[in-house]
């Protein structure tokens, strides 16, 4: 099984898209993975008035989180990926076009807007069906069978479609202002993005715990 990369070591995009919770903490401590979200966690951390291993003792709290509850054997693991993100996100998503659609009109002309918000998500949710499709439809069937002489380059490519969804995730982020709607928003906005804010984390759990705990199984050691 391949190990998992430090937490100092891994990209602040990586982790604000990869690990529930990731993104609330950064934005308590004021470091921003948006622009900047190629850089180390141990970079930020230290250009930053945060010291490294309260952060750490915080995220090491997250990644315990999100593990709890996760089946262990590998079919199960599938099902509840399956059941409890993939079937959620498809019903979830499309509801959430519509409400940012009428969010984006309703607050036409005003500059905390969310332009453009409705067709990121449009984008998002045609990339992330496809990804879930492929999954579905190639890679879990080979991981019943066992077949890891054929899930190389297929994992390699679930990868890399993690991290583009990831980027969506974080054009979000900034489209919503870390999803912090103007005082006097209103009871749809404000709605809207408490409920954005909640699915980012739920997709951030889903990439957890198939990068973390499903694909490693299959992999090779790291060299």
């Amino acid at each position: 099984m391949r190990p998992s990369p430090r937490l100092e070591d891994q990209p602040l995009s990586a982790l604000a898209t990869g690990l529930p919770g990731a993104a609330v903490v950064f934005r308590r401590c004021g470091i921003g993975f948006c622009c900047d979200g190629r850089r180390s966690l141990a970079e930020a951390v230290a250009a930053s008035e945060v010291s490294l291993p309260a952060m750490l003792g915080a995220l090491e709290d997250l990644e315990g989180s999100a593990r709890r509850g996760a089946p262990e054997a590998t079919e199960a693991l599938i099902a509840f990926i399956v059941a409890r993100y993939h079937e959620r996100h498809r019903v979830e998503l499309p509801v959430l076009i519509g409400r940012a659609a009428a969010v984006e009109d309703t607050a036409r002309g005003r500059p905390e807007a969310p332009r453009g918000l409705a067709e990121l998500l449009g984008a998002l949710h045609a990339s992330l069906d496809e990804h879930m499709l492929r999954e579905e439809l190639r890679v879990f069937p080979l991981m019943r069978q066992r077949r890891t002489d054929r899930l190389g380059a297929a994992l390699a490519l679930m990868r890399a479609e993690h991290e583009d969804n990831g980027q969506f995730l974080i054009r979000v982020e900034q489209v919503t202002r870390g999803f912090r709607p103007p005082a006097d928003a209103g009871a749809a906005w404000e709605g809207l993005y408490a409920e954005l804010e909640r699915f980012a984390d739920e997709l951030a759990a889903h990439v957890y715990l198939e990068e973390r705990l499903l694909f490693p199984r299959f992999e090779p050691p790291a060299a």
